[in-house]
């Protein structure tokens, strides 16, 4: 196989978005899969490229395992039939290259390259509830290793051999217990030198290798001998293409990173449309992203999410433990005791509640924590996580920024949530308007926090019985504590006989606290 990315598609038209409706299940039909080739893929499968396919049926049971499905005349697929029951839902995982032992516990790329990176090319795909169907399945394969792309500046010498040096070669396969996938980096893996592909002759070549942290060399053979250079430390992430940059001087060469990171996922449609999973498809009053469709609506100018994020970052699993983990369930509580909400339908109201960290995909120091001000996140490309100031156009009220050098709080009653009679944002007011406020809690310490909505603190009828604090995320930092805790800036709720309508503000919390996320579209 010579390709970059694949796709899987369902041959139906796009759903309004409040209707998520499978299709009718198709009687002993066969599984068939037709992947569309994408804009960054040169070219198509092979007859005989081959992935392995596993189903898991909501009742637990598995349907298949390591299923065989091949690649001819456009599509992949084998004698494997759906199940009977077409009420059923279903999980879907799939993975290439197809193992006959099935998924690999490890997983290395060639040493040589040269003859062609795809076998190298790790890919991961899984789909939850899915019904039997006749048309394909509506899924996108992900790649887990890492693509260097090595440009060549015009070197006006014969370039030969090009070989990236001193890289780790493999990943570590995670299973999960719902079928799903993904890689961690294997740390034992002795550093290896890597043979390039070339893409064309003299200018541009290319390595898949491991997900890693660190520098490398680069050997180009250049008139009989050859030419190393170093990289700088960077951290190469798991399905993101890098560029580096060669320029050859006179017996020598020195190299960059050149360009923007690009993510190497693709989408596409069998309508004709080409959709990108890892951006989002934007339809009236909602976005599709990342298999969930959220509502959105339009305040002060900006468009929003008026549903929080329920997407797991890559890799990472929601936990119930809260002094564990970085990415949480959301919860109930009694006033006493939590309760983790790990069932779908509360998962899509409520959304998860997530780490900074897990958010950003980076760890936090003291030289990047206050460098992620409307940065993208997990958030669809296009939209971000939410400032300070943009929460401040809809909450009006703000703890003074620390770092920033405000002696004091800052008001701003002419927000759009601010009720004039009450003399703050509410929680009332905001639903009047769409905001779609829910209560998922929120991860403090370690701990869930269990104060409930109680009269007379909460007058509000929807709020009673539900957690009173939560956490909003925002993107932008207050300031590092005494005690080294980085802070970033707040959405929250507070209820009191003075708040009782649910008061909105912001104050501040811990990069490692638990919050509800919601997008915001870039202007």
């Amino acid at each position: 196989m010579k390709k970059h990315g694949l796709i899987i598609f369902a041959a139906l038209a796009l759903l309004a978005c409040n209707r998520e409706t499978p299709l009718p299940p198709a009687d002993g039909a066969v599984i068939r899969l037709e992947p569309i080739i994408s804009k960054a893929t040169s070219t198509n499968f092979e007859e005989g490229d081959m992935i392995g396919l596993s189903i898991i049926r909501s009742d637990g049971s598995l349907y298949a395992d390591n299923a065989c499905l091949s690649y001819s005349d456009r599509v992949f697929s084998s004698s494997l039939k759906w199940y009977a029951d077409g009420g059923q839902s279903c999980t879907v995982s799939a993975y290439y290259p197809y193992i006959e032992g099935g998924v690999p516990q490890s997983f290395s790329v060639a040493t040589d390259q040269s003859a062609g990176a795809g076998a190298s090319d790790l890919m991961f795909a899984f789909k939850e509830n899915v019904f039997p169907q006749g048309d394909a399945l509506l899924t996108v394969f992900r790649h887990q290793m890492v693509q260097i792309v090595i440009s060549i500046d015009n070197p006006g010498v014969q370039v030969g051999d090009v070989v990236v040096k001193g890289v780790r070669p493999s990943v570590k396969v995670i299973k999960a217990s719902d079928g799903s996938l993904s890689v961690a980096a294997d740390e034992s893996a002795a550093p290896v030198d890597i043979k390039a592909e070339t893409i064309e002759e003299g200018r541009k070549y290319r390595v898949i290798i491991a997900p890693q942290s660190g520098s490398f060399e680069i050997g180009v053979a250049v008139d009989g001998a050859t030419l190393l250079t170093g990289t700088g430390e960077a951290e190469l992430l798991s399905g993101y293409t890098y560029g580096v940059g060669i320029e050859i001087l006179p017996d020598m060469m020195k190299a960059s990173f050149a360009g923007e990171i690009e993510n190497w996922e693709d989408g596409g449609s069998l309508i004709g449309t080409v959709v990108d999973e890892s951006e989002a498809e934007e339809l009236e009053g909602c976005i599709k992203y990342r298999g969930k469709t959220y509502t959105t609506g339009v305040f002060g100018g900006r468009k929003w999410m008026t549903e929080p994020m329920a997407y797991l970052p890559e890799g990472m699993s929601a936990v119930a433990a809260p002094a564990e983990g970085s990415v949480w369930y959301p919860y109930s509580t009694d006033g006493t005791v939590a309760t983790a909400l790990s069932d779908e339908e509360s998962i899509k109201a409520l959304g998860y509640l997530y780490s900074y960290e897990a958010v950003f995909g980076t760890a936090f120091t003291a030289d990047n924590y206050n460098s992620f001000e409307g940065a993208q996140g997990i958030c669809p490309k296009g939209w971000h996580v939410p400032t300070r100031a943009e929460y401040m156009e809809l909450f009006g009220y703000s703890n003074k920024h620390i770092d920033g050098g405000e002696s004091g709080p800052v008001t701003d009653d002419s927000a759009l949530f601010w009720d004039q009679t009450l003399n703050y944002a509410t929680i009332v007011k905001a639903n009047e308007m769409g905001f779609n406020f829910v209560q998922s809690g929120t991860v403090v310490n370690g701990k869930y926090l269990t104060n409930v909505c109680a009269s007379p603190k909460c007058t509000v009828e929807e709020c009673l019985g539900k957690p009173s604090v939560n956490y909003l995320m925002t993107s932008s930092s207050n300031t590092i504590t005494s005690s080294g805790v980085f802070q970033m800036f707040t959405g929250m709720t507070t209820f009191t006989e003075t708040y009782s309508k649910g008061r909105l503000s912001l104050s501040y919390s811990a990069y490692n606290s638990g919050l509800q996320l919601r997008c915001v579209k870039n202007l």
